[in-house]
């Protein structure tokens, strides 16, 4: 996860960077003091949809508009950076609480036995189910078996 998940458009890009301040308050007792970031996060939101109003609003300042938007999401994609960043100092790289702040926590991996015990458990399931589906193929053939026409004179006369 990341705050480019998803479409990079103005909706999907102010909705992650407003899960993120949503995430940020829920958790302020475990945080350090992340309010600059936050801030930062919270100022090009506002700039963001004041760039927005302005575009739906005056036809003549619209493409000075989408630039202003542009530079505001730049912006609070940094900021938003910066303040996961500080999350990630706070809790480490292991906590699954970085989940909340659409980040992925350090996990470990798995051994390359483990991977190729389950890629061969898969294999072996599938082999069952195609035999089963073989199976009751053969018995539809049997069940509903068209008796063959006789091969003797076919000419009407």
């Amino acid at each position: 996860m990341s705050l480019t998940d998803g479409a990079r458009n103005f909706n999907a890009t102010t909705g992650n960077l407003k899960q993120l301040l949503v995430a940020v308050d829920q958790n302020a007792a475990s945080l350090p003091d992340v309010s600059v970031e936050k801030a930062a996060v919270v100022s090009a939101l506002a700039d963001a949809d004041e760039a927005v109003r302005r575009q739906t609003f005056h036809t003549a300042e619209r493409a000075q508009a989408t630039v202003d938007v542009n530079a505001a999401l730049a912006r609070g994609m940094e900021a938003g950076v910066r303040l996961q960043s500080a999350v990630v100092f706070k809790l480490g790289k292991k906590n699954e609480k970085l989940t909340e702040f659409r980040l992925k926590p350090l996990r470990k991996r798995k051994p390359p036995a483990v991977k190729r015990f389950t890629a061969l458990e898969r294999a072996e399931a599938q082999a069952a189910e195609l035999a089963a589906l073989k199976a009751e193929l053969a018995a539809l053939k049997e069940r509903f078996k068209v008796s063959p026409e006789p091969e003797g004179d076919t000419s009407s006369t």
